[in-house]
């Protein structure tokens, strides 16, 4: 009684095949049955029952097959080489076909990835995925220093979030006085909405802005400290050096014992500058 309730549920699970994204079907088809640990034959009975009438006809000689081994395998390959599209078509859809439409950004990015996969490198997909955002959402991105395309996908989603909260405020205003508005002030409500949309990109301009700005403080205190310590440094050797030179200068001037005893000296020799240095 428990297996036959845990195959209901199984079945309950697993939608109808995708014709549009077989490889994402079958994957999510596995994943749902491989916990029950089915032989192929139980496997390939499940995946022929959420087929339709045109996906079963593209692998009637499997299902018609009197051999019991491999079905599943075999119909599992056929049926991906019918639908899955060519690299061709997928890049062709990529690079034509994709567009923002009411999607998030970050949901435009997850689509275009897959037929990108492998095929192109993050920078220019980014590039393509850029091509489909708002103007002003390009903008704010342009300045950003981050290079991670999932991070720009998320700044992206708060900036068309931000963007569809003000546009549908605008638009229960509007409705609220189609009756008693006049031209003029539709016009004057419309410029209110594009003010709104600008001070929100602004805002999120000034936001990465100061982020800049305190990035390079940061930098030029760490130089300035850097700097100032070298300064200090040559000080130091330079009196030191200032120092021996003011020695050298009079030992030079100096009789032999004058220079090997200095004051201690009992003995000297002319000519000697010593006692007169010492005097000055």
């Amino acid at each position: 009684m428990a297996e036959e309730v845990e195959t209901i549920s199984v079945k309950a699970r697993i939608p109808l095949f995708w014709r549009d994204q077989p490889t994402l079907w079958f994957g999510q088809f596995e994943t749902v049955v491989n916990p029950q640990k089915p032989n192929e034959e139980a496997k390939f009975s499940l995946m022929v029952a959420h087929l339709e009438k045109a996906d079963v006809e593209q692998i009637s000689d499997i299902v018609m097959s009197k051999t019991r081994t491999g079905r599943y395998e075999e119909a599992k390959k056929r049926l991906l080489s019918v639908y899955e599209e060519s690299e061709t078509k997928q890049l062709h859809k990529l690079l034509n076909e994709m567009e923002l439409g009411d999607q998030k950004p970050s949901q435009l990015l997850r689509r275009m990835r897959e037929p990108a996969r492998e095929k192109m490198p993050d920078s220019t997909l980014q590039m393509l995925w850029l091509q489909r955002l708002p103007t002003s959402t390009r903008a704010v991105l342009a300045v950003s220093e981050q290079k991670s395309l999932d991070v720009l996908a998320a700044m992206a989603d708060k900036m068309h979030d931000q963007a569809t909260e003000i546009q549908t405020v605008c638009s229960c205003t509007c409705q609220g006085h189609t009756k008693t508005s006049s031209p003029p002030r539709a016009q004057e409500q419309k410029t209110h909405r594009d003010e709104d949309l600008r001070a929100a990109v602004m805002q999120l301009t000034r936001e990465i802005a100061e982020l800049k700005v305190q990035r390079t403080k940061r930098m030029t205190h760490g130089h300035r400290r850097f700097v100032h310590s070298r300064s200090r440094s040559r000080s130091r050797s330079a009196g030191r050096n200032h120092k021996y030179d003011h020695k050298a200068s009079w030992a030079s001037d100096a009789c032999y014992f004058h220079q090997r005893f200095g004051e201690k000296a009992r003995n000297c020799r002319s000519p000697c500058n010593f006692n007169k240095r010492q005097e000055n």
